[in-house]
């Protein structure tokens, strides 16, 4: 009985004395949920920085650690799980996104970097950006200009280069359209082989006093997945919205 009693006690003491260190190691778990998840930056940095895929140069890092800086999915036909992160490296002028395959115990399989214009305007936050339709995987990059924001999105079954694929227009809005402001929305339908984007393009004048007259024009391009591309021959319809 004291032989019992002594190894419970030893098992409660050696419990308490590494409860702190459990959580340690569940806080900055990189995968937290199995299937799908958001990532805070005190994990994701510190694998950014395990893996040479930024710096903390110039306190360029200077959000916090509760902040979401990425989001992943598990891929069914890999078991590893397709992460994008922020990137923050002083290395580069601009925020940039990390596209990444990582296995399940944390191992890189590949990684590309993906480049917005001066700043991701067209994400709402650190990671909406990032997101699968159906078994693929969508990641938006953003134009940026004066006045000027337009969205670009890369949609894809396995990462590849960012400069390996063609993007699809998605949204845009520029504030410098011959005196009046153009605004291209976009909702998508998409199957297995086949992407149907239903847009809307419009110009507005600035005020009542402007001489310039409203116009809205909607229209649909059809999109057909070959060679793992998306391909169109509709590029007609965007020969007046010249910054596509």
């Amino acid at each position: 009985m004291k032989n019992y009693l002594f190894i419970l006690l030893s098992i409660l003491l050696f419990s308490c004395g590494n409860n702190h260190s459990h959580q340690a190691v569940q806080r900055i778990s990189l995968f937290p949920s199995p299937d799908s998840g958001f990532i805070l930056k005190n994990s994701g940095l510190d694998f950014l920085l395990v893996n040479a895929l930024t710096d903390t140069a110039a306190d360029s890092w200077w959000k916090s650690d509760a902040d979401t800086i990425g989001r992943y999915y598990l891929d069914e036909q890999s078991g590893n799980y397709i992460t994008c992160m922020l990137d923050l490296s002083h290395k580069y002028n601009f925020e940039t996104h990390l596209l990444m395959e990582i296995t399940p115990s944390g191992k890189l399989v590949r990684s590309e970097r993906f480049f917005h214009g001066n700043y991701p305007c067209c994400w709402s936050n650190y990671y909406d950006g990032f997101r699968k339709y159906g078994k693929y995987y969508g990641m938006n990059t953003c134009g940026t200009g004066s006045g000027f924001c337009s969205d670009h999105l890369y949609l894809f079954r396995q990462i590849r280069a960012q400069d390996s694929m063609r993007s699809i227009p998605q949204s845009s809005f520029s504030a410098f359209c011959l005196g009046m402001t153009c605004t291209l929305s976009s909702t998508m339908d998409i199957s297995d082989t086949i992407l149907i984007m239903h847009y809307v393009y419009a110009k507005e004048g600035y005020d009542s006093t402007s001489s310039a007259q409203n116009e809205t024009d909607s229209f649909d391009v059809l999109y057909h997945y070959r060679n793992a591309e998306w391909i169109t021959t509709d590029t007609d319809r965007f020969k007046d919205i010249s910054y596509f």
